[in-house]
């Protein structure tokens, strides 16, 4: 056998390994990526309800306008999006007078955040089991 054919499986090898590591390191990012989205929809919900109980000391009522609260976070909501926003992933709404949601547009998984005090409850679709993991990993962590 020459130095050109060893050559080629080597990098045979070379390639196969790194095929390998890409394909158990993926789905682990993927899963990181998913649960810090989580945890940053939670932190959102709760400058939101922050922002939300400034806005009815100030005014007597809360406000599904978030462009109309003035908030600390990484989020900025747009001005005229009505009762729905966009987020890192999850679209953020107050869909009853006293109650913050902020729904996964990727899987059927969300939080709701009372604004009468309680913590942020996180909820998914019966049968979700990446709903069930995300729900694990984000209460582990609050």
């Amino acid at each position: 056998m020459n130095n050109r054919g060893l050559l080629h499986k080597v990098m045979l090898a070379v390639i196969l390994l790194c095929g390998f590591g890409l394909a158990l390191a993926l789905p682990q990012y993927k899963k990181y990526q998913d649960v810090r989205h989580a945890r940053h929809a939670v932190l959102t919900l709760k400058d939101l309800a922050v922002a939300e109980a400034a806005y009815f000391e100030k005014n007597g009522f809360y406000t599904a306008d978030f462009a109309l609260l003035p908030l600390k976070g990484s989020c900025s909501f747009d001005k005229g999006n009505g009762a729905a926003a966009s987020c890192g992933g999850y679209d953020f709404s107050l869909p009853e007078a006293n109650v913050l949601r902020a729904a996964s547009r990727k899987y059927p998984q969300w939080f709701e955040l009372s604004l009468s005090g309680d913590g942020a409850e996180c909820k998914f679709d019966a049968g979700s089991a990446v709903g069930a993991r995300l729900c694990a990993e984000v209460n582990s962590s609050f």
